[in-house]
């Protein structure tokens, strides 16, 4: 993202381009003394997530710190600074034909400390485990300047406290991590992907009950909402004008034989489950499917909504997660709402995501109308992308009810946790303050 942009949805006096991993804790300790707030930006492309900040202060841009510092491919891992993208890493792995099996909407410009940071969760997840179950060990700068490292170099160790995990998915709010060492895998030898049409929400929830486990064996399951997902693809099945844009995609990775015998089972199951029209993607169209499926999220695709934004509308992406067995109960329901334009859902780890067109006027209630499938279930849904000129409270982005949290004891509990954390890592809390609510 252009500096220009980066203070629509940061509140920064300064940037900061970091070259060297201890220009962070010179930073971090300087702004300790002068009280200045510090906000780790890696290539911007998740900055929609998350509040503005509640005090202006230091954007540290990690991008420019993107070393390769050690590859031992034979082991299976390597070590890079934070600031080098998810496509660059690919770049470098697939020399030995190997790969990280996560994902992000820009990868070209998301970076690796990005994606950890914010445990942006993809469609590959139930197969291969998050971005925490790759990460072994890392550096980092806590909210004091100290630079610290945890974990190890290698896939078997004792190292005692986790703290790798711990940094995954905070956000930057306990520290700014500078360097981190992957877990990689071989690059499967073949890919495939099948795609029905859901002519009934009863029979795609009883199609993906019987597939059971399956669903843990294949590179992705999804349930796809509008128009979107058929665009431009001969091989995608299309639809009759009065039929509903809904679908279910199951991509497969592996070897050939893995791949054949696992997609005959596959589309015998679905066929059996009156799930007929299961159509084979061309192998060329794969990658564009895969494309699609993988930078949904990103604030870049806004469901094609950018080619027709106005002054009085814009567009949201709400995220949720439910049970797997909740997951169909909840797009149905979402495929009522003529303001979802688009949607995709995890099947097996019940992440659902929907792109939601709200006039400027009325965007509270439609956001809240539509949380009310996850609400009723118990489950939250976050907004993880909005325009920039839309100042939302922290708590709304969040999806967080603060006299609830105060009166629910495991909510209480798990808030009171996660300060005393931040309380050690970042005693001054000047690490994003303000973007979450435990910050």
């Amino acid at each position: 993202m252009p500096s220009e942009h980066l203070n629509e949805f940061v509140a920064i006096e300064e940037i900061v381009a970091i070259h060297r991993q201890e220009e962070v804790a010179e930073v971090v300790q300087q702004a300790v003394w002068h009280g200045r707030a510090v906000y780790p930006i890696g290539g911007g492309s998740h900055l929609a997530l998350g509040a503005r900040g509640s005090r202006p202060g230091v954007a540290l841009r990690i991008a420019p710190l993107n070393r390769l510092v050690d590859y031992p491919h034979r082991d299976l891992t390597v070590t890079i600074e934070a600031g080098m993208t998810l496509s660059h890493l690919q770049e470098i792995l697939s020399r030995e034909n190997q790969w990280l099996p996560v994902s992000a909407p820009n990868p070209d410009q998301a970076t690796i400390g990005g994606i950890v940071s914010t445990a942006w969760p993809g469609p590959r997840e139930a197969r291969y485990g998050t971005i925490a179950d790759f990460l072994l060990g890392c550096r980092a700068v806590d909210g004091l300047g100290r630079m610290f490292t945890c974990g190890a170099k290698v896939v078997k160790n004792a190292a005692g406290y986790n703290l790798p995990r711990l940094l995954a998915g905070a956000f930057g709010g306990l520290a700014v991590i500078t360097e981190v060492t992957l877990m990689v895998r071989p690059r499967p030898e073949q890919s495939a992907m099948l795609v029905a049409p859901i002519t009934s929400w009863e029979k795609a929830e009883e199609a993906l009950a019987a597939l059971g486990p399956r669903c843990s064996e294949v590179a992705a399951a999804e349930i796809l909402l509008g128009p979107y997902w058929a665009k431009g693809l001969a091989s995608f099945p299309q639809l009759a004008s009065d039929s509903t844009a809904q679908w279910l995609a199951i991509a497969l990775e592996g070897s050939s034989h893995q791949v054949s015998a696992l997609g005959s089972e596959i589309c015998e199951v679905l066929r059996r489950e009156a799930l007929s029209e299961v159509c084979t993607i061309a192998p060329d169209e794969i990658p564009e499917m895969w494309r699609r499926l993988e930078a949904f999220a990103g604030d870049r695709f806004l469901a094609g909504a950018d080619e027709k934004t106005d002054g009085n509308r814009g567009y949201v992406l709400i995220q949720g997660h439910v049970l797997p067995g909740e997951l169909i109960g909840v797009v149905g329901g979402l495929a009522k709402f003529p303001q979802v334009v688009a949607a995709q859902a995890h099947a097996a780890r019940g992440i659902i995501r929907a792109w939601v067109e709200c006039p400027c006027d009325t965007w509270w209630s439609t956001v809240s109308e539509i949380r009310r499938q996850f609400h009723r279930l118990g489950r939250t849904a976050i907004i993880a992308c909005r325009p920039a000129s839309w100042d939302i409270p922290v708590n709304f982005l969040w999806d967080v009810d603060l006299k609830e949290t105060a009166a629910t004891p495991g909510l209480r509990e798990r808030y009171q946790i996660m300060r005393r954390l931040r309380n050690l890592f970042d005693p001054h809390g000047i690490l994003n303050p303000g973007r979450l609510p435990w910050t």
